[in-house]
């Protein structure tokens, strides 16, 4: 409950937190068998190790070898513990599963109430804290001040924790679901928990999270409609996000759709953005530039003397990320890169669709969800970002074990007569 409030509230946690989710798993493992439980390898974490291990190769020709090597490492940890997770989870008893879930949910419904508190409080809290604790403070720049004081902080400071908050909506709902409680408690605790964060959302800045929730919410509702065509659905969509991604953004610049004056600004820029790094993949098409290339050619200068697109004052030039993880894997890690995320989705669709049935609209939802949230907003190799990916992935598993209470009653021995 602890980890996952504090990840919402702080998410640069995430990379932390992930490692520690292995720990109350094996502790119960450890406790009830004296040992840990036989690990499987699943083709969807086989095909996340090969990437992870060619994010180690890449690294090799980036322009930040560093940092790039770092991403690899940090990537081929997490995948190491989902794996030993997800294997763990397998061997656990309902009692300790159901435990875990309560622990989740607890904490998203804090987190919630928290989000909720400070989009509405002008973020009271973070201010309180910030004036309380001058080193926690954020970039100057983001601050406005009074003397020595901070009297405001602009709301999408809290974008990270709207984003965080939105990738684990669904596998909270999906515990919830799964706990098998009465339908009235279930009902309230869904209502208290869950609406004053969907309430933050809409009412943050986080354009990106309000509409990874609602197609997210679109993909649950059509799935229960027709699970099959739902599925169909989504690998169709996987194919044109992982492969057709460059034509498709080349296609929406040359159209000049950037022009169309319904677009927000910041959508514009980005569909300049999107035009631009398509036509510099054509110059690394099969390995890429190298991951953690683009923060060093976009860092930024004095003189920006870079092209302008025909039409308008948008500049044309790399940035330091390209605010959608598909593309940055096609311009960083080049068709190799691109086709081992495909097929990591692709596996990971196929695994959904063995999962229990009531469960599948929540996971869905929650692939739909992170992919979304990839589409159009952070990078993609950032450890934080990273680790809230494979925190969605654990508690999504966590609701798919057997959580419920009645297995426990079915099992439970007779209680001797004293």
């Amino acid at each position: 409950m602890a980890g996952v409030a504090l990840v919402i509230a702080a998410p640069m946690t995430a990379a932390i937190a992930l490692p520690l989710c292995l720990v109350a798993p094996l502790a119960w493992c450890w406790r009830s068998q004296g040992r840990l439980p036989p690990l499987k390898a699943s083709p969807v974490m086989a095909c996340l190790a090969l990437a992870a291990i060619y994010l180690l190769i890449n690294a090799v020709w980036s322009l930040d070898y560093p940092s790039a090597l770092l991403t690899g490492i940090w990537l081929l940890a997490f995948v190491a513990v989902l794996h030993v997770t997800k294997g763990t989870l397998d061997g656990l008893a309902p009692r300790p599963l159901r435990a875990m879930a309560l622990g989740f949910y607890a904490g998203v419904a804090l987190g919630s109430l928290f989000l909720c508190f400070e989009i509405v409080s002008d973020q009271w809290l973070r201010r309180l804290v910030e004036n309380a604790v001058p080193r926690l403070r954020s970039d100057p720049r983001h601050l406005v001040m009074e003397g020595d004081r901070i009297i405001k902080l602009p709301t999408y400071l809290l974008n990270r924790s709207i984003a965080a908050w939105t990738l684990l909506y669904w596998p909270a709902l999906l515990v919830l679901w799964r706990l098998d409680l009465p339908r009235r408690q279930w009902m309230l605790l869904a209502a208290l928990g869950l609406l004053p964060g969907v309430a933050a959302v809409f009412l943050s800045d986080h354009e990106t999270s309000k509409l990874a929730f609602l197609g997210a919410a679109v993909a649950w509702a059509v799935f229960l409609a027709t699970p099959a065509l739902t599925r169909r659905l989504f690998v169709a969509g996987w194919v044109a996000a992982t492969l057709l991604m460059v034509p498709m953004t080349m296609i929406a610049f040359s159209s000049q759709l950037y022009l169309a004056p319904w677009l927000a600004g910041s959508a514009q820029d980005r569909i300049v953005l999107w035009g631009y790094t398509s036509q510099q993949v054509l110059r690394a098409p099969i390995l890429g530039v190298g991951v953690k290339t683009s923060s060093v050619l976009g860092r930024p200068s004095d003189a920006d003397d870079s092209p302008q697109a025909p039409g308008s004052t948008l500049r044309m030039s790399i940035r330091h990320h390209t605010h959608n993880g598909y593309l940055q894997v096609w311009y960083e890690a080049g068709a190799v890169g691109a086709l081992l995320l495909f097929g990591f989705g692709i596996l990971t669709l196929r695994s959904l669709a063995k999962l229990p049935i009531d469960a599948q609209p929540f996971l869905y939802a929650t692939f739909a969800t992170c992919a979304l949230v990839a589409a159009s907003s952070f990078s993609l190799w950032q450890a934080w970002f990273i680790g809230l990916l494979g925190l969605a992935s654990i508690f999504a598993m966590l609701g798919c074990s057997d959580v419920s209470s009645r297995r426990e009653r079915v099992d439970a021995p007779p209680v001797a007569n004293r």
